[in-house]
């Protein structure tokens, strides 16, 4: 048999084009791990960065919920915080160790055009400050038929997005004896509730205000009984120490009741008067608001209250930003022993910034 010979020193081919394999094998290798290496280094610097801005978020809430007038949220409880460096248009920033910015707004002592009535819209400056007449009216039935929107940008075919911060949010409670049946009605059909829920539930509720009034902890349990509906509640949406001078002014202005309130103008007054100085209360809400046409003042104060109850919290770091949006729970129900709940807030949303 003839063998093949090979020079000294010399190659087969076969045998060096094994050993170039070998070579792009161990080169794809190394770069498949030094990749995968990259990507767990980035997967727990982010999680490590992630659990930072939890535990930062946390930290303010609990010291917000703490703070030495609980029975009211205004400017002055965030300004008082620890870390805060300047209120800057409705935005109160914060900056702590480690390169931790935060900047916290409230978003809800707003209109909501899912759950506010429209009535409320024409009596107000707000629709001459829509895109048109027609796109309000198309949403007064849209909103009806199919169901509510919960992304801002969805609504710039009707609210200029210059006036969206100012004026307008979608989160908001919905309060049950302020807000309109029907709007309410599809809120609940958004939850999930049939026909029989909601006719029990309206039963309910009537039988509770025929019996002297209803309670947050008796809301609570009547919605219960059909699976939930958090937003719907007793106490006041709107926040007196947080809503912008010119939408408070054109809202006190409105009938409510019928009959509206006494003076708006001076109220009006009197309210920011208290804010500049500190904060308004619920004494100081009812003190201001005089008795005098008794129907427009219960009617007021039933919307206008002294507390938030929807937040943007946005929290930054060198190489990762989250915003969440925060729902404060209503006061109701209580403990067995009949005392109040801690006052908490959960995170309705979150997401990661770019």
């Amino acid at each position: 048999m003839k063998l093949i010979q090979c020079s000294r020193g010399s190659l087969t081919p076969m045998v060096l084009f094994g050993l170039m394999g070998m070579g792009l094998v161990a080169a794809s290798l190394l770069f498949y791990s030094r990749s995968v290496t990259r990507e767990i280094h980035g997967a727990e610097k982010y999680m490590a960065e992630k659990k930072i801005i939890m535990e930062r978020m946390n930290l303010f809430v609990a010291e917000f919920l703490q703070d030495s007038t609980p029975e009211a949220d205004s400017p002055r409880d965030l300004e008082g915080m620890g870390g805060f460096v300047q209120r800057l248009e409705g935005r109160f920033e914060f900056e702590f160790s480690q390169g931790t910015t935060l900047v916290a707004e409230e978003v809800s002592s707003r209109l909501n055009p899912n759950f506010d009535s429209m009535d409320l819209w024409r009596s107000c400056f707000l629709v001459e400050r829509c895109s048109s007449y027609t796109a309000l009216a198309l949403w007064e039935e849209d909103r009806i038929v199919t169901g509510f929107l919960e992304d801002p940008e969805d609504f710039h075919w009707i609210i200029y997005p210059q006036d969206w911060r100012c004026f307008y949010s979608v989160y908001s409670p919905l309060v049950l004896q302020g807000g309109e049946k029907k709007i309410i009605e599809v809120y609940l059909k958004g939850n999930l509730w049939n026909q029989a829920d909601i006719d029990a539930f309206w039963g309910n509720i009537e039988d509770l205000i025929n019996a002297g009034g209803i309670s947050q902890e008796e809301l609570s349990h009547v919605v219960s009984l059909s699976g939930g509906a958090p937003a719907l509640q007793i106490e006041p949406g709107w926040n007196v120490n947080f809503m912008d001078p010119q939408l408070l002014t054109a809202m006190a202005e409105y009938p409510w009741g019928g009959s509206g309130i006494t003076n708006p103008s001076d109220v009006v007054y009197q309210l920011l008067k208290e804010r500049r100085v500190g904060e308004v209360n619920e004494a100081d809400l009812g003190q201001i608001l005089k008795p005098g046409f008794d129907r427009g003042r219960e009617a007021f104060l039933k919307r206008f209250g002294v507390r938030s109850w929807f937040w943007k919290i946005t929290v930054r770091r060198e190489n990762l930003g989250m915003e969440f949006i925060l729902r404060r729970i209503p006061s109701g129900p209580v403990e067995a022993d009949h005392t109040a709940l801690e006052p908490a807030m959960q995170v309705v949303s979150e997401r990661i910034l770019q």
